[in-house]
């Protein structure tokens, strides 16, 4: 296996555990969350990063066979990069008090795809390979629709949550 192969392979192993590690841990949140909006949203995400496993396996098999990634495969996302809609339901502002393992699930999948999204990009820029550096940069694409939904998101609770737990030190 030429260098360059290797690498490429090396990079979509780790790519596809990080994405089944996302789509396990969305679905983890989704079961245990008791908010409707937040278990439909974390069920969805568990279903793309599904998509982005099936979709990274493809090209792993095709890197095998051919050595570069397969431009042929396209990976259709079910949000456009615009859809950064609010993740919880409206109900669930009110119940922000009690609400930590909501937010911290939030802040932990936002951190999971921001570093889903430095892999990617690395990857790209270590690659001297055209269609590899751009195969790269769509992945850290990918990402970044749910990293800023997500961010959004936590970024609309925040004051609310830290007033109703009373985080502030006044």
């Amino acid at each position: 296996m030429d260098k360059e192969k290797e690498i490429l392979a090396a990079a979509l192993r780790q790519a596809m555990q990080a994405e089944w590690d996302g789509h396990n841990y969305y679905r983890m949140v989704a079961e245990k969350t008791s908010d409707p909006g937040g278990r439909e949203t974390f069920n969805m995400l568990a279903s793309e990063e599904l998509l982005h496993f099936e979709f990274l396996k493809a090209q792993y098999k095709a890197v095998m066979e051919s050595g570069t990634p397969n431009e042929g495969l396209v990976l259709e996302e079910k949000r456009s990069p615009n859809d950064a809609g609010p993740i919880f339901s409206a109900d669930f502002k009110k119940r922000l008090a009690g609400a930590h393992f909501e937010m911290s699930a939030l802040s932990i999948a936002a951190q999971l795809e921001l570093s889903a999204i430095h892999f990617y990009k690395g990857e790209s820029e270590k690659s001297s390979i055209p269609a590899v550096k751009k195969f790269f940069q769509e992945l850290a694409n990918w990402e970044s629709i749910h990293y800023r939904s997500l961010l959004q998101q936590q970024k609309s609770l925040q004051e609310d949550y830290w007033n109703a737990n009373r985080f502030y030190p006044f």
